[in-house]
C-alpha cells in the first residue's frame, strides 16, 4: 500500500474544516430572526422662536356702570284750606248770638266763649248763627263744665227759621256720637240710631272739636280729626247754622263753645 503523504491530507482537512465551518455559520444565520427594518424616525424638534409669547388676555370686557342719576320724589300737593265763610271767637258779645239769662237756662257769652247751660228736663236749647246755606262745613270747640252724662251738645246746620226743623250732630257726655235729625217737633236719630260710644269722643269735662259737614243729603260728624258717623238724608235742603245743648237724664247741662267756624263744603 502506497503511503499518503501527509501534505496531501492538510489541505484535504482544511477545505474539509472550512466547509463545516461555513455550514454552522449558515445554520446560525438561519435559525437567528431578523429584525424589520423601520425608517428612523424623524425626531420631534420645537420651533424656536426669539419672540416672547404673546400675554394672556381676557375676551369679557368691562363696562363701567352708570352714574345712577338722583331723582327728586316730588312733593305732595297740599290740600287747599278750607274757604271760610264765616267765624267768631266769641270774644266780641255783641257779635249777633242770642243773650238770654232766665230761670230755665243761659245763653250768653261768657270769659272769651259762648256758654249754654239748660235747668229744664228733657229739653234742648239750640242758637242760630244767622247764617244761611245750603251746605257747609262747621267746626267748634266745646268743653262741658258740668251735667248729667246723658246730656248731649253739638252743631246744628238747615235749621228752617219757620218751622224750627234741623239736623243735630252732637256728642254726649258719656263719650258718645250720632246724628239726629228733629222734624215736627220730634228728634229722631239716624243711621245707628241713638247716639253710640265712639273712641274719638273725650267723655266727661274733657274738651272736643267738632266738625259737621252738610253736604247735599249726606251728613258727617267728625270728633277729633276722626271722622265717626256718616249718614244720609235729604229732607231738609237749606237753613242756618247754629249751636245745641239739651237735657235727657235730668237738669243741669252747662257748656262752653269757642272757634267756631263756618266754611264751604
Amino acid at each position: 500500500m502506497k503511503p499518503t503523504s501527509v501534505t496531501a491530507v492538510r489541505p484535504l482537512m482544511q477545505v474539509i474544516f472550512a466547509s463545516l465551518i461555513a455550514v454552522v455559520l449558515a445554520t446560525a444565520c438561519a435559525n437567528t430572526p431578523t429584525q424589520p427594518t423601520t425608517p428612523d424616525a424623524e425626531p420631534m424638534t420645537e420651533a424656536a422662536t426669539d419672540e416672547p409669547a404673546p400675554p394672556l388676555t381676557s375676551t369679557a370686557t368691562s363696562t363701567p356702570l352708570p352714574e345712577p342719576t338722583a331723582t327728586e320724589t316730588p312733593a305732595p300737593t297740599p290740600t287747599p284750606a278750607p274757604v271760610v265763610l264765616y267765624e267768631d271767637a266769641f270774644a266780641n258779645p255783641d257779635s249777633g248770638w242770642e243773650r238770654y239769662r232766665q230761670f230755665d237756662g243761659i245763653l250768653d257769652y261768657e270769659e272769651g266763649a259762648y256758654r249754654m247751660r239748660i235747668e229744664a228736663d228733657a229739653n234742648i236749647f239750640w242758637v242760630n248763627a244767622g247764617q244761611e246755606f245750603a251746605g257747609a262745613q262747621i267746626d267748634v270747640d266745646v268743653q262741658r263744665l258740668t251735667g248729667p252724662d246723658g246730656d248731649l251738645f253739638g252743631i246744628i246746620c238747615r235749621l228752617d227759621l219757620t218751622t224750627y226743623d234741623y239736623y243735630l250732630l252732637a256728642i254726649t257726655g258719656k263719650g258718645e256720637a250720632g246724628i239726629a235729625k228733629y222734624v215736627g217737633g220730634t228728634l229722631t236719630w239716624l243711621g245707628a240710631g241713638a247716639p253710640k260710644a265712639n273712641p274719638a269722643v273725650n267723655p266727661g269735662n274733657a274738651e272736643n272739636h267738632l266738625r259737621a259737614r252738610c253736604a247735599g243729603d249726606l251728613l258727617t260728624l267728625t270728633v277729633n280729626g276722626q271722622e265717626v258717623l256718616t249718614v244720609q238724608d235729604g229732607d231738609l235742603a237749606q237753613g242756618d247754622v247754629g249751636l245745641a245743648a239739651g237735657t235727657t237724664a235730668g237738669p243741669g247741662t252747662d257748656v262752653l263753645f269757642d272757634n267756631f267756624v263756618i266754611s264751604a263744603p
